[in-house]
């Protein structure tokens, strides 16, 4: 037996969990800058983001001294604070790959955009993501009666929730004639019930004040599709006079009146916000097709008219101006500029 002290425990070194990392996509061999976001490096080049920020130009242009100044294989360190590692991938990409922002943007792409790009002046990055929004989300009628029902952004529920992202940054960005549009797409396909769950992105779970606008617009929305198809209770336009198949039509009619109060029959029944649906759209086409030509001739001037009406009070149900009078942040500051 031997006096001597057992072997003493080797200790393993860990990494330091408060250390940067390098980004797996943006450290480029050949970039001469390197950006800190939060525990994150990306190795990119002066060249880009000069070219693309007037703030980052202005950085660039101030001699800076060498000594005492941090470096990462001889490129400067710059640690930008207060931004998202998130959104700083999304934009790289963004500049790196140009052509991308001439194809159908994501949510989260928008969004990056406009934080960064408003931050760091990057006027084309901003007007991209601007022209997207207001390109999807119009605040002009003619415009948005070209979009198929529900637009082209908001056809799927994680799409959907990926929207309340958007609205928060059109709230952030006082993007006001797109903000309607923006929030009633989010009604359109998502139950008011589901605003009190969590979504895994933390940049989808909305504001409380948010959610309460769109909870008083759910209701006032309700309340108004019920004035707003009453016609179709009656038969005082359909079966028209001159109708062909007079029980065939009103069935058609009562389906129509179902299908816009609750969805399609295969699915479970709840309120749906159909206010600004297309006659002959994706959602009624197929019965109203099914009319005969004089009651679907009858009957489409007078929905019509009760769309064109929903659509003059759209912003007013979420608390906004009437169309007339909603202006974007950013005319607002060139009318104070002027």
């Amino acid at each position: 037996m031997t006096d001597e002290p057992p072997a003493k425990r080797q200790r393993t070194s860990s990494p330091d969990p408060a250390t940067p990392t390098r980004s797996d996509k943006f450290w480029l061999p050949y970039g001469d800058i390197v950006l800190v976001v939060n525990l994150t490096m990306f190795r990119v080049n002066r060249d880009v983001l000069r070219l693309q920020s007037s703030v980052f130009s202005d950085m660039f242009s101030v001699p800076q001294p060498n000594e005492g100044q941090s470096t990462i294989e001889d490129c400067p360190v710059v640690h930008l604070s207060g931004d998202d590692v998130g959104d700083w991938n999304l934009v790289l990409d963004a500049l790196y790959h140009p052509w991308r922002q001439k194809l159908r943007l994501e949510v989260d792409m928008i969004c990056a955009m406009l934080r960064l790009g408003r931050k760091y002046d990057m006027i084309e990055v901003t007007s991209n993501a601007l022209a997207r929004v207001r390109n999807d989300f119009p605040g002009d009628f003619e415009q948005w009666a070209d979009i198929p029902d529900g637009g082209d952004m908001v056809d799927s529920q994680p799409e959907t929730a990926a929207l309340l992202q958007l609205l928060e940054t059109a709230h952030e960005f006082g993007l006001w004639r797109s903000y309607p549009t923006i929030a009633y797409g989010i009604l359109l396909w998502m139950p008011i019930s589901k605003l009190a769950e969590t979504f895994p992105h933390p940049k989808q779970n909305i504001s409380p004040d948010r959610k309460l606008v769109l909870a008083v617009a759910a209701k006032a929305i309700t309340e108004h599709q019920k004035e707003q198809l009453a016609w179709l209770l009656t038969d005082e336009t359909i079966p028209s006079d001159a109708c062909t198949s007079p029980e065939t039509c009103a069935s058609l009619r009562t389906t129509i009146l179902r299908r816009m109060l609750w969805g399609p029959e295969s699915e479970e029944p709840q309120v749906k916000m159909t206010m600004l649906w297309h006659w002959a759209g994706s959602m009624l086409g197929t019965w109203t097709e099914k009319l005969c030509k004089e009651c679907n001739e009858a009957g489409r001037p007078v929905f019509q008219q009760h769309r064109d009406d929903a659509w003059a009070k759209l912003p007013t149900f979420f608390g906004l101006s009437p169309w007339e009078e909603l202006k974007d942040a950013l005319e607002l500051e060139t009318e104070d500029s002027a």
